[in-house]
């Protein structure tokens, strides 16, 4: 096996593997940008045992040992490849003793949300085994783990982002109250708004930008929330008919518009857990506190607090224009 050198983004010296090697990996992967180690400046053409075993990693077809995907997480450059080979591609742990069960459930859960079943996967602890989260990092799946499930649905995407962002405009404090206190045009006491509900508009926000929606940001009591988790849910007896059986203690579903926006969204979370992991930055991905239903305190944000940071409402001059998304096939 040969390696040639490469210029890596931050300067240093980069690894690539043999061609063979490479067309292997992106025939049996269906990738179709190469994969960069990015390492430190150890030689053009000594490798060290650790780098093989990464390499020897990313060609096989075995899911990594969490050592292995920490390593990988931290060196890799192009994290949209690891997002796309092990997370949201092949047969998930909970399935790896019965493929065609995995199948089968993507099937039923495809016919729930009215999508291909091509359109249906399971990302998370349930599909490496372990849990890739930074804040639990490598803590095994068990029966008291959450099986979190990608559906590709413009539709249900749509539909979700609308009626979260009507239960958003309706929290306290109203505009009118707030705007005044913005500019300095009254004294007193300003509006509070509470944490809890600071944390769902930032966190609406941010899968709005990656375009997903997650139902457990709507409240307990909303028709869709319960439609979505009542469907979901109704898949749950097949995980029982698992040999040996797995016991699941929560269905999770998350609706994507497409599979480039399911990529871009887990390429930025394994992206901020290298960071995590390299320099100890704290990331801005979801943790299971931030799942609705975990205990809220009380405090609340004053709205002079945030006003330095908020510019003056001007109205938008820009044209927002639709455009199709066409889903990609898995």
């Amino acid at each position: 096996m040969s390696y040639g050198p490469d210029r890596s983004a931050d300067g240093g010296f980069a690894i690539l593997p043999s061609t063979s090697l490479t067309n292997s990996y992106l025939n049996r992967r269906s990738v179709n940008a190469g994969v960069c180690l990015n390492l430190p400046k150890i030689g053009l053409y000594r490798m060290t045992e650790n780098t093989e075993s990464l390499l020897k990693v990313l060609g096989g077809t075995e899911t990594p040992t969490p050592e292995q995907f920490k390593e990988l997480v931290s060196r890799i450059d192009s994290h949209s490849v690891l997002a796309k080979v092990f997370l949201l591609e092949g047969v998930p742990f909970v399935f790896k003793q019965s493929p065609m069960k995995y199948v089968i459930f993507r099937e039923q859960v495809a016919d729930r949300f009215g999508v291909g079943s091509q359109d249906v996967c399971i990302v998370g602890s349930a599909k490496l085994g372990y849990s890739p989260s930074p804040y639990k990092f490598g803590t095994p799946f068990s029966e008291t783990s959450d099986v979190d499930v990608v559906v590709i649905s413009d539709e249900l995407f749509d539909r979700g982002s609308r009626a979260l962002f009507t239960e958003l405009h309706q929290l306290d404090p109203p505009l009118h109250q707030i705007r005044p206190y913005l500019y300095d045009k009254k004294t007193g006491t300003p509006p509070e708004i509470p944490l809890k509900h600071w944390r769902k508009f930032k966190e609406a926000a941010r899968n709005f930008i990656y375009q997903n929606f997650n139902p457990g940001l709507l409240s307990r009591d909303h028709p869709l929330r319960s439609e979505i988790f009542d469907a979901i849910s109704s898949t749950s007896g097949l995980f029982l008919a698992l040999a040996p059986q797995v016991f699941v203690s929560k269905l999770r579903c998350r609706a994507f518009r497409t599979w480039k926006s399911a990529e871009d969204y887990y390429a930025n979370s394994l992206r901020e857990a290298a960071n995590y992991f390299v320099n100890n930055e704290e990331p801005e991905i979801e943790s299971d506190d931030d799942e609705p239903g975990a205990p809220d305190n009380d405090a609340k944000l004053s709205i002079r607090e945030t006003a330095s940071a908020i510019p003056e409402d001007k109205p938008s001059q820009q044209t927002h224009k639709k455009h199709k998304h066409k889903k990609h096939g898995r």
